[in-house]
């Protein structure tokens, strides 16, 4: 039997960490307990953990609730591929959302110890539902944040919040388009790797980049560091950060890729955080590959959880825009090989990879891929049924061209069945 030497940090206080030891016999719900415990959590809320480390990821999702029910007391450690380096995430109370990381340290033989076995104590449990000692801002650092007292021209609060507006505005547009085209197989589709990234598509016709541009200066003018663009969203009350970034993607998209990399490089430089990973993606999508190096250049690989499968996804676009194919193809077979990547990792990945294949010529793996992907699919909507309990027709089924049950007269697929 193994052991797990698991390093657990408090979101809300990252001075707060707790080293404790498990045996490979006991569950996550052994973990929740110890973290329970040494944290000072209440005992009257639902739990999980997210192996992937993407918060809210249903396939690798251990739920839990006070009664000692659900899967994760049925999780032992010693059948979750849990390896040395891993790190995954432990949230608490769904409805606060009290956030751990959980690092694996090391995974040895079991000695005669007890367990679980507390190895190390670092500060002192925060008070749950207190201040956020480890606030972030734009810039991704910990720290709480203390914002200036700033006053801005209303007539810029104005401009902000119209291009922020109009950056919502595109999302729901993209949310009401989503099942359009839909194909049952995307992953024999061909058609190019921006199928996959429709978040990257230009804005429409009334979309004038020199506008945009030109409240990007006036934000930045006002905003030399992250308080101030933090004080800033606070007082339009929208998110700004997102939208300097979605005017990167939108320059890239409209050609003009060096400006785009001109105003990343200004906004890294103002320590405002870019997604390099994202915007490497989008300029490999667009062709721009020197660039696209140049913004991946900017990454260190991270060593663990969902930051190293979009650097792997990053990686992979990056080496298809330079032709170096089979370095693609590994990177993405990475991703797939993980046993935890997150849904969306590994639908990226996957996608990714059967297009790449098509246009290798290997039409037979692509083929395989799909059905693997149908397969999955299959296998993790069982899963949600059974552990959701089978849910059983009490009344006739309804045809689609039958009258609607609600009595209004309508065919059931144009009324309630829509």
């Amino acid at each position: 039997m193994r052991s797990y030497r698991l390093a657990i940090t408090s979101a809300r206080d990252p001075s707060c960490t707790r080293t404790i030891a498990f045996s490979g016999a006991q569950s996550l719900g052994d973990v929740h307990r110890a973290i329970q415990r040494e944290f000072e959590l209440d005992d009257d809320h639902m739990f999980a953990f997210f192996l992937s480390g993407e918060e809210w990821d249903k396939e690798s999702e251990f739920k839990g609730d006070p009664l000692g029910a659900g899967r994760a007391y049925r999780a032992q450690l010693d059948g979750l591929s849990l390896e040395s380096g891993m790190r995954f995430l432990y949230i608490f109370d769904f409805g606060d959302c009290l956030a751990h990381d959980v690092d694996v340290v090391e995974v040895a033989e079991a000695d005669g110890g007890d367990y679980p076995r507390v190895l190390e104590r670092t500060g002192a449990p925060p008070e749950p539902y207190g201040e956020v000692k480890g606030a972030t801002g734009p810039d991704g650092e910990p720290g709480a944040m203390e914002l200036p007292e700033q006053a801005f021209a209303p007539e810029l609060l104005e401009r902000v919040r119209e291009a922020v507006d109009a950056l919502d505005d595109d999302d729901d547009d993209d949310d009401d388009n989503d099942d359009e085209g839909d194909n049952e197989d995307p992953i024999l589709e061909t058609g190019g790797r921006d199928d996959i990234f429709g978040r990257f598509g230009a804005k429409d016709e009334s979309y004038d980049p020199e506008q945009e541009l030109a409240i990007v200066k006036d934000v930045l003018a006002v905003c030399p560091a992250t308080a101030n663009l933090a004080a800033l969203e606070e007082a339009v009350d929208a998110p700004v950060a997102a939208w300097l970034m979605d005017t990167v993607y939108q320059l890239v998209c409209g050609g003009r890729a060096q400006e785009a990399m001109a105003l990343a490089e200004e906004l890294h430089a103002r320590a405002f955080h870019p997604d390099w990973a994202e915007l490497a993606v989008c300029l490999a999508v667009e062709g721009s590959s020197d660039l696209a190096t140049t913004a991946l250049a900017h990454l260190s690989r991270p060593q663990r959880g969902t930051a190293l499968q979009r650097f792997r996804i990053a990686s992979a676009h990056v080496a298809i825009c330079t032709g170096e194919l089979a370095q693609a193809e590994a990177a993405l077979r990475e991703v797939l090989a993980d046993r935890w990547p997150g849904r969306q990792s590994r639908d990226e990945a996957r996608l990714l990879l059967g297009q790449l294949l098509g246009s290798m010529g290997r039409k037979e793996e692509a083929r395989e891929l799909a059905k693997q992907a149908r397969e999955h699919e299959a296998a993790r909507i069982a899963r949600a049924e059974a552990e959701g309990g089978t849910v059983r027709r009490t009344e006739p089924k309804v045809g689609a061209n039958e009258p609607c049950p609600c009595g209004s007269g309508k065919k059931f697929k144009k009324c309630c069945g829509v």
